[in-house]
């Protein structure tokens, strides 16, 4: 997903959230550097020493729009390192996922494939467009709140689409608070330890859809205790615990399944069952993704992926709970599957 910001003239941040930034987003860095005699553009894909040292040689202290790079989309290379350029004398850095054309090459970013595929054959047409107003909120509509662009152009210039699903903080524009830990550097509070409370689901009793959950718990309850009543008729049989192993994935690769476990992680830790509940209604389809691969395959698909996608549309409250359900049941798998590290002992109720 990425971190994006725009730093002021004679902004710089301290060696301790660059390296929070890269934490999280180590896939490459860049900048557009405005000089004031010049802008620049610096990239590069390295460890965070090499980065650090590239920042307070080239960056530091200039107008800067900045970018740390978390793959979603295309190789993890120099050519899709941000920012890009657009057209001569325009560079560009985006924070989001686009779903537009993505397949025409995939060893390139959603980035990419955006600009080849529609900023640039506008701007090259007319390049002023990108000082209109109007043409900022054109764009911002059409790739949604969720993604951020940051253009500078060779006069030092810096246009912002969709800044106001940013933040502001002590000078800087940031483009979320998810790709870093904005709590750290004095935004925010850290977030309370998570507890997870039972929910009643017996208003949804009545439903289509439920009923058709109802019937599938009872297949399985019945499944559970034919096995038992076997075991009990060979006594010499043991029964083992299954420890929980990572889903089969359908529809999904695992690399995109990590960025859903990711982004739903991020929303439950930073506001427990409201921050997943936002998610599910912001990103209804990520939502359904997630509840679809975890539980729609598990249970051989009796539940479609169709269905997901239509409670989840129409019951927003229903996917926030199963989604903590399945963190619950699945937490250590879901972790891994996340590449996220776990949290030490006594940390989360």
């Amino acid at each position: 997903m990425c971190i994006l910001i725009h730093q002021p003239k004679d902004g710089c941040f301290e060696s301790a959230q660059l390296q929070d930034f890269y934490n999280k987003n180590s896939d490459g860095f860049g900048a557009i550097v405005n000089l004031g005699s010049e802008v620049i553009v610096v990239k590069m894909v390295g460890s965070f020493s090499e980065i650090e040292d590239l920042y307070y040689n080239k960056v530091a202290c200039h107008e800067a729009v900045i970018h740390f790079r978390m793959k979603t989309h295309g190789d993890i290379d120099m050519e899709n390192c941000h920012p890009y350029e657009v057209t001569p004398g325009l560079w560009m850095a985006h924070n989001g996922i686009l779903a537009t054309g993505n397949h025409a090459n995939p060893k390139m970013s959603d980035t990419w494939h955006y600009i080849n595929d529609y900023l640039k054959p506008l701007l090259a047409l007319n390049p002023d467009l990108i000082k209109q107003e109007a043409f900022l909120k054109m764009v911002g509509g059409h790739i949604g709140g969720n993604n951020k662009f940051a253009f500078m152009n060779q006069q030092g210039e810096c246009f912002i689409v969709n800044r106001n699903s940013g933040i502001d903080h002590n000078g800087m524009w940031y483009s979320n608070t998810y790709a870093w830990t904005p709590w750290k550097f004095g935004y925010g509070t850290p977030p309370a330890p998570v507890s997870y409370p039972k929910y009643d689901h017996s208003k949804y009793a009545m439903s289509p859809t439920w009923r058709e959950w109802d019937a599938i718990d009872r297949r399985e309850q019945l499944a559970l205790d034919y096995t038992k009543a076997k075991a009990k008729a060979k006594p010499k049989a043991k029964l083992r615990k299954k420890s929980p192993v990572a889903p089969a994935l359908g529809t999904l690769t695992t690399s995109q399944m990590r960025r859903l476990v990711r982004s739903s992680y991020n929303s439950l830790m930073l506001e427990d069952y409201d921050g997943v509940l936002r998610w599910a209604v912001d990103h209804p389809m990520k939502a359904s993704h997630f509840i679809y691969e975890l539980l729609g395959n598990e249970r051989d698909k009796h539940y479609s992926s169709e269905a997901i996608c239509d409670k989840v549309a129409n019951d927003p409250d229903w996917a926030a709970e199963t989604i903590i359900d399945l963190w619950v049941d699945m937490e250590d798998v879901l972790l891994d599957l996340g590449g996220i590290e776990q949290p030490k002992e006594g940390a989360r109720a």
